[in-house]
């Protein structure tokens, strides 16, 4: 018997498959869960450089630097002529120079004294002290160079300046 059921079972699956098989489509059945994911596939070539941006604008100037040491100091300066006797000179020496001559003037000098003028180290003349120990004298500039000049007069020392205009002074 158990051999019979066997055979019916089978002839009615039979029958239902057949008969699904040429009907009508039923009704959509309800959605089935989500699957797992997949695995991450291999990377991508890498793409083109894009275009170069515009250039930014300026930057403010930076603040000033700290100031640097000092240097050390320079050598000392020749010493200058001794004056008569080794005593410093007494008198005064000044210069007015307009176009190619300068009129020299000194005082503090010994009365009648015989005074050799010389500018730059050129003798340009000479002069003689009145009786309150005064001169003046005016004298040619020509090849004198351009520039200042020591002007020396019997021992006193002053500036003369040659091609700059008048300006004359008496050393200290």
């Amino acid at each position: 018997m158990k051999k019979g059921l066997l055979i019916t079972i089978s002839i009615i699956a039979m029958i239902s498959l057949i008969a699904c098989g040429s009907g009508l489509t039923g009704s959509q059945g309800i959605q089935g869960p989500q699957g797992p994911q997949g695995i991450q596939g291999p990377q991508g070539p890498e793409g083109a450089a894009g275009p170069q941006g515009a250039a930014g604008i300026d930057g403010s100037d930076g603040a000033d630097g700290r100031d640097g040491k000092d240097g050390s100091p320079g050598a000392p300066g020749i010493p200058g002529p001794a004056g008569k006797d080794g005593a410093g000179a007494s008198g005064v020496v000044v210069a007015d120079v307009a176009g190619t001559s300068a009129t020299i003037s000194g005082a503090g000098f010994k009365a009648g004294a015989s005074i050799t003028i010389s500018a730059g180290g050129i003798e340009i003349g000479s002069a003689t002290a009145s009786a309150g120990g005064a001169f003046s004298v005016t004298l040619s500039t020509i090849g004198l160079p351009t520039g200042a000049h020591l002007l020396e007069a019997g021992g006193a020392m002053g500036v003369i300046v040659i091609g700059g205009g008048t300006a004359l002074q008496a050393a200290p």
